[in-house]
């Protein structure tokens, strides 16, 4: 710019010139260059005056745009607040904000949020669905709106409107895996098995899933729909949706368990220990004693023993198996039926710890009662068992609430496909295992609520002609050799191995803690 203007004041004084001006009895002479100055000092004063102007005039403008982004910043704060204050569960204070946000920033759809979870706090129900119900005109917010509706149509029961809102969810965001589970489970307890299985293939297709987690979900379709069949009185196809269930999922036990229940009611003993033994293989479960104990009610305690020892094979000799603790166990159990009380002693000793469980002390006090009837040997034993370690149970990996039976969903947070087979920490009553107590996995319709309307049948490929031979069979005619029953005791010294309760602790017996009377165990089912 300094080289220009250098530039032009050696080009005026090298070419000189005059300038004069006649203007209403004026006349003004001067040099070209004083006129070019004069010219361009007038160009500046003139911007110069015509910003100074702008500036006040745009003053009203500029004072209403400060205002409003002051209360837009505070808007933003009342809205930042109020979703602390809806974490901290404050329902009061998360109104108010959610109140004064609206006011501030005139802008529903960055407050409605707020505003339908301050209402869910303040229990008015009505204004949060009017609230949800508004986020579904906003395309940002629909799929917010949907899933708070859902959750409200869920703790109201209401399936059918449920189910309608999970569609629409699903087909808004169908890789949201919320979406996915709750319209699975949902079409489940409707009985819609046909689009529940449609949905799983399209959550197969999507890759959604995790390795081994679609064919759990398949198993439990089959089993949920096994189970509705079951009501329906229709055994045969509950039967054959059940063994569906176990061969998609072999380490699925409820499946297994009503499998080998229904077989064994249709007088199929043989296929329904090939099922309970295939299970065994990959999943020891009381849950499959119980249902081998029930397997052949006319046979002989004896009997029923020898199958078993025949079904554990190595497990119940090799401490470093899986199925170590819950084959020595059943065994234990089927010693006692059969009045083998050295066996038994044998069994339970090689899983009695210095800390034992509760099953394992309550067993130990129903063989002391049936060998040697009512006396403190028992009573010391149904003393452990008050204050001994918890029993393993079906625990929801979510909230961490026991359950003595299996469900698809939890029954305390409603989780889909949470709960697994793990020690507990107390809370509820564990299985029983003495007295002839038969408690077996069972399931009622997802989310602890009635399926309604007719099963459906599903195409499903079938089972193909040797199927039958699939699972192992134990053979009801072959020689089945005894099971180890371990190093005869020497007399008193199971006793002798577990110091009397009585002589350490002051605990009184607890009261709900029956004492049999009967100098005999129980022997069946």
């Amino acid at each position: 710019m300094l080289a220009v203007i250098g530039a032009a004041a050696a080009w005026f004084a090298e070419y000189p010139g005059n300038v004069s001006v006649d203007w209403s009895g004026w006349r003004i002479n001067t040099s070209i260059g004083a006129a070019v100055f004069a010219l361009a000092l007038l160009i500046v004063v003139s911007a110069m005056l015509y910003r100074a102007w702008a500036w006040v005039r745009g003053g009203p403008k500029r004072t209403a745009a400060a205002r409003q982004n002051s209360r837009r910043q505070q808007g933003y704060r009342a809205l930042t607040q109020g979703m602390v204050a809806v974490a901290a569960g404050d329902a009061t204070e998360a109104m108010l904000l959610a109140q004064a946000a609206e006011a501030l920033l005139e802008d529903p759809p960055l407050t409605l949020l707020l505003s339908a979870q301050s209402a869910q706090l303040q229990g008015d129900e009505g204004a949060a669905e009017k609230y949800f119900r508004a986020m579904l005109g906003n395309p940002e917010l629909e799929f917010l709106g949907l899933r708070g509706l859902l959750s409200q149509s869920l703790r109201a029961d209401d399936n059918a409107a449920a189910l309608e809102f999970a569609r629409r969810a699903y087909a808004l965001k169908p890789q949201t895996e919320w979406a996915q589970t709750t319209l699975f489970e949902l079409q489940m307890a409707s009985g819609n098995w046909k689009r529940a299985e449609a949905l799983l293939q399209d959550m197969g297709r999507q890759s959604t899933l995790a390795a081994g987690q679609a064919e759990k979900r398949r198993a439990i379709l089959l089993y949920e729909q096994a189970q509705a069949a079951k009501t329906d009185g229709d055994a045969r196809r509950a039967s054959r949706l059940a063994m569906k269930a176990h061969t998609t999922a072999p380490n699925f036990v409820p499946a297994a368990v009503l499998a080998a229940e229904l077989f064994a009611a249709a007088g199929k003993q043989r296929k329904a220990a090939g099922v309970v033994a295939t299970a065994w293989k990959v999943a020891p479960h009381p849950d499959l004693v119980g249902a081998f104990r029930g397997m052949w009610p006319n046979e002989t305690p004896d009997k029923r023993l020898e199958r078993f020892a025949q079904l554990v094979g190595d497990d119940a000799a090799n401490e470093d198996s899986s199925g170590f603790m819950e084959s020595k166990f059943g065994l234990a159990r089927f010693a006692v039926d059969a009045r083998d009380w050295a066996a038994a002693r044998g069994h339970l000793a090689a899983i009695t710890s210095d800390h034992p469980s509760a099953r394992v002390c309550r067993l130990w006090a129903e063989l002391e009662d049936a060998e040697h009837g009512p006396g403190l040997a028992a009573r010391d034993w149904l003393m452990k068992a008050a204050v001994g370690a918890s029993d393993p149970g079906w625990v929801c990996g979510e909230c961490g609430e026991g359950s003595t039976e299996w469900s698809a969903s939890c029954s305390h947070c409603q989780t889909f496909d949470s709960l697994s087979w793990r020690a507990t920490g107390g809370g509820f009553d564990n299985r029983a295992t003495s007295g002839g107590l038969d408690n077996r996995a069972r399931s009622g319709p997802v989310d602890n609520r009635a399926a309604g309307g007719p099963a459906t049948l599903m195409t499903l490929a079938a089972p193909g002609p040797n199927s039958e031979s699939a699972s192992a069979e134990i053979s009801e005619d072959s020689p089945v050799p005894s099971g180890p029953s371990g190093a005869d005791p020497a007399p008193g010294s199971a006793a002798a191995s577990a110091p009397s309760v009585a002589q350490s602790l002051d605990t009184p017996v607890p009261p709900d803690v029956p004492v049999s009377d009967s100098g005999s165990g129980g022997s069946g089912d």
